[in-house]
């Protein structure tokens, strides 16, 4: 029915906050498809919690490019996000609202986003999937956490870097 990485992207998103642990979720389901074979709906999924991850630490810039980015993208994609059970004329006039608040009110404390979620039945999945995950339900928006809030330079990052090396090594094996 859904990528189980769609449900985790919608628990992290939903549940407590953790818009970089959406981006990690995905871009990993993304990248396992090959290259030719990527879908471009997972990529504005990302891009939406990169610019809300931006927006939060107060990177107006970043969360306004990320947010364009993601809207054109959901633009072109209306019929598969109506697929993934989320309204798509709701959902672009939310980022588009978005946009237009983090331009005029640069002063306001974040607030969460909320995807638009079309059918009862991905709500529960929601939930059965944060009780595996056992993550609890934030209502504050996760701005108190300050691992969510700096999670890119607070989280451990061997697997970052030993991946990066790897992928130096191939690059250099390639020359």
């Amino acid at each position: 029915m859904y990528p189980k990485a769609y449900i985790d992207y919608l628990v992290y998103f939903h549940v407590n906050f953790d818009y970089f642990e959406c981006h990690e979720v995905l871009e990993e389901y993304w990248k396992k498809s090959p290259a030719e074979k990527r879908e471009t709906i997972w990529v504005a999924f990302i891009q939406l919690a990169v610019g809300l991850y931006h927006e939060r630490r107060d990177n107006t810039n970043g969360a306004l490019k990320m947010l364009k980015r993601s809207a054109f993208l959901f633009e072109k994609q209306q019929a598969t996000i109506e697929s993934l059970a989320i309204d798509p004329n709701l959902l672009l006039s939310l980022i588009n609202q978005r946009m237009t608040h983090i331009q005029t009110n640069t002063n306001t404390p974040f607030s969460p986003f909320s995807l638009p979620i079309l059918q009862h039945d991905l709500l529960l999945l929601i939930e059965e999937r944060r009780e595996v995950l056992q993550i609890p339900w934030e209502k504050e928006g996760a701005s108190h956490n300050s691992f969510i809030v700096h999670k890119h330079f607070l989280r451990d990052r061997t697997e970052v870097i030993e991946e990066r090396e790897l992928q130096l090594l191939k690059r250099r094996s390639y020359e």
